[in-house]
C-alpha cells in the first residue's frame, strides 16, 4: 500500500518549481511524482542479499549506470530504505529529498534543515527515518513515514549532526555530533533515552549491530559497547589509531563479524569482532594536508566481502577486507563524500561534492563514459 509523505513547499530563496526543474534537468529524471508528496512503500522488513548482490566475485564489473542531480551544492549524507531501492539524500542545500534509485525518479522534498548535517537513517522496518541537521537548537526530526507525521525534535550540544544509526531491533536510534563528546541515544518515538559520555574528545561516526555500537572519535579512537537485550550499552574497550587523526567513519559488516574505520590520512582499518583483532589495514586514499581529505566514507557489501571506500582524491573504491585486494576503482574529478549499499545488495550509491549520486552495479554501463 502506498502512502505519501506532505513534502515541505519552499526552499528560501528558490521556488521549487525552478528547483525541481533544475533537478529533473540534471539527472535525466523523468516525470515526477505530484508536487508536494514523496511517494513511499509501506514500511517492510529489511531484504536479504539477492542472486545479483554485489560480491568479491563480481566487483571488478561494476559500472556507473545512473547520475542523478539531489543537491544544489555538496551531497553530504545518503541511505538506503531497508528493502527495495528507495534512497534519501541529504546536502549543502540542507534539504532531505527522497528518491527511487532504480529510474533516478525525486519523489519529494521531506524537510529542510536550519543547517546541513550528515546524520540520515532509515528505522529497520522502514518506518521512521531520522535526520540530523546542523542548526542551533532543535535540529534533529524524526518523521512517521506511514503516518506523513513530524513525530519528534531533538538537539545536541555540538555544531551539527555528524552521524545518526538504529539498533537492529528498532528499539532505539544514536546520534553523534561533531563539536560533543556525547553520545545522544534516543527510543523510537524520540524521546533522548539516555546520553554517554567516554572521553571528552567530540565523535564523527557511530555503527550498530545486534551486538554492539561502535562510536568514533575526531582523534582516530573507536570505542565499543555492548548491546544487551535490555537494551543498556556497556561499555567495552577502545581501539587506538597511532596517528591522532580524525576517524571519519565506521561501519559494521552486516553479519556483524568486521568492523572498518577510516580515517582523514586516507587509512583504513579493518577489525574482526570476535577477539577484535586488526585483520587489515588499507591505504586507501591519498592525503594531502589542507587541501585533499583523505577516507570520508566506507560501507559494505550486503554479504560483507566487499567493502567500499569513498575520498576527498574523487576516487570510489572496492576492497577485499581480508586479503586487502582491490578488486575496482574509479576516478571522478571532484571529492566523492559518502557511499552506501542497498539492503538487497544489488547497488551502490556514492555521493559527490558536486551534487551528484552515481548509482553503480555490475553489468554493462548503462551510461556513456564521461
Amino acid at each position: 500500500m502506498a502512502t505519501t509523505i506532505r513534502a515541505r513547499q519552499q526552499i528560501r530563496g528558490l521556488a521549487p518549481a525552478l528547483l525541481v526543474s533544475i533537478l529533473l534537468a540534471a539527472c535525466r529524471a523523468g516525470e515526477v511524482s505530484p508536487a508536494g508528496t514523496v511517494t513511499a512503500t509501506a514500511p517492510v522488513v529489511a531484504s536479504t542479499a539477492s542472486e545479483q548482490a554485489i560480491t568479491a566475485e563480481n566487483a571488478a564489473r561494476l559500472r556507473e549506470q545512473r547520475r542523478m542531480m539531489v543537491s544544489i551544492g555538496s551531497v553530504v549524507a545518503e541511505a538506503f530504505a531497508p528493502a527495495g531501492h528507495e534512497l534519501a539524500s541529504m546536502g549543502t542545500d540542507r534539504v532531505v529529498r527522497v528518491w527511487d534509485a532504480d529510474s533516478g525518479r525525486m519523489l519529494g522534498e521531506l524537510y529542510e534543515h536550519e543547517n546541513p548535517g550528515k546524520g540520515l537513517a532509515y528505522s529497520p522496518d522502514g518506518a521512521r527515518l531520522v535526520s540530523g541537521g546542523g542548526g542551533a537548537g532543535q535540529d534533529i526530526v524524526l518523521w512517521n513515514l506511514a503516518e506523513r507525521s513530524l513525530m519528534a525534535t531533538n538537539g545536541t550540544d555540538g555544531y551539527y549532526a555528524s552521524d545518526a544509526v538504529w539498533s537492529p531491533d528498532g528499539a532505539y536510534y544514536v546520534v553523534v555530533s561533531r563539536g560533543s563528546s556525547r553520545i545522544y541515544i534516543y527510543n523510537a518515538e524520540g524521546t533522548l533515552a539516555r546520553q554517554s559520555r567516554v572521553s571528552g574528545i567530540p565523535l564523527v561516526s557511530v555503527a550498530h549491530t545486534a551486538r554492539y555500537m561502535a562510536v568514533a572519535s575526531e582523534f582516530g579512537v573507536t570505542y565499543i559497547y555492548d548491546y544487551t537485550p535490555q537494551g543498556t550499552y556497556l561499555f567495552r574497550r577502545e581501539m587506538r589509531y597511532d596517528h591522532d587523526v580524525p576517524a571519519l567513519d565506521t561501519e559494521f559488516s552486516p553479519d556483524g563479524s568486521l568492523l572498518a574505520t577510516c580515517y582523514l590520512d586516507g587509512v583504513v582499518n579493518i577489525w574482526q569482532t570476535d577477539g577484535w583483532e586488526l585483520v587489515r589495514s588499507l591505504e586507501a586514499h591519498e592525503y594531502i594536508e589542507d587541501r585533499v581529505d583523505g577516507c570520508l566514507d566506507g560501507a559494505f557489501s550486503r554479504r560483507g566481502d566487499v567493502y567500499f571506500s569513498v575520498g576527498g582524491d574523487g576516487q570510489v573504491l572496492a576492497w577485499d577486507p581480508y586479503t586487502g585486494e582491490r578488486l575496482f576503482g574509479v576516478t571522478y574529478s571532484v571529492p566523492v563524500r559518502v557511499v552506501s549499499v542497498s539492503a538487497d545488495g544489488e547497488l551502490v550509491a556514492v555521493g559527490l561534492q558536486d551534487g551528484t549520486v552515481r548509482i553503480f552495479a555490475p553489468g554493462e554501463p548503462a551510461l556513456p563514459a564521461r
